[in-house]
This record gives C-alpha cells, structure tokens and sequence, in this order.
C-alpha cells in the first residue's frame, strides 16, 4: 500500500556496510515490503522489493533487498530548488 511506514531500528555502535543481509543487524531490523506500482494502482508480486533501516548517533544504514543490481539515490528538483525529497532509480540484473 503506498505511504506506508518504515520504522528504523536503533543501534548504539556504527558498522561498515557490506551488504550482507544475513548479519545478526539486519535480522534484527524491522522490514517493510512492497509489490506495487508507484501509484499504488497496480501489484506486481514478481517486483518485491524489501527495504530496513538502522540508525546511530551519527549515520542511517538502509538495507534493500531485490531482484536489481544497481541503485542510484539522486536528489529530486521541483521548480528549480530542492524540495528535500529522494528518488531512488534500481536497475535490473543482467543475466
């Protein structure tokens, strides 16, 4: 359903990022997913995504999970200035 809520789990201590989902931190996350298009319209079970996130004192950690391979984060503009939203843009896995 969109405009659903992500709830970050906090973490005293930083960790380096590595992307493996299987760490004790991540299990202990709390996960949203989600199967449908941007505007909520229509589902697409083969496009699950799953996303966490943790944060600390200094950082916010986000752990994807999903059929693509790449992800690019880029600041959105609206009319010129930033409207302090973020796009994210995945890109599927070759084979």
């Amino acid at each position: 359903m969109p405009g659903g809520t992500l709830a970050a789990r906090y973490s005293a201590a930083d960790f380096t990022p590595d992307a493996n989902l299987r760490k004790k931190i991540w299990k202990l996350a709390n996960w949203a997913q989600f199967d449908h298009s941007m505007d909520g319209k229509a589902n697409h079970p083969a496009e699950k995504t799953r996303v966490a996130a943790i944060w600390t004192a200094k950082y916010i950690y986000f752990a994807f999970w999903c059929k693509y391979e790449d992800l690019n984060i880029s600041q959105r503009k609206t009319q010129q200035k930033s409207d302090g939203n973020y796009g994210i843009e995945m890109s599927q896995r070759s084979s």
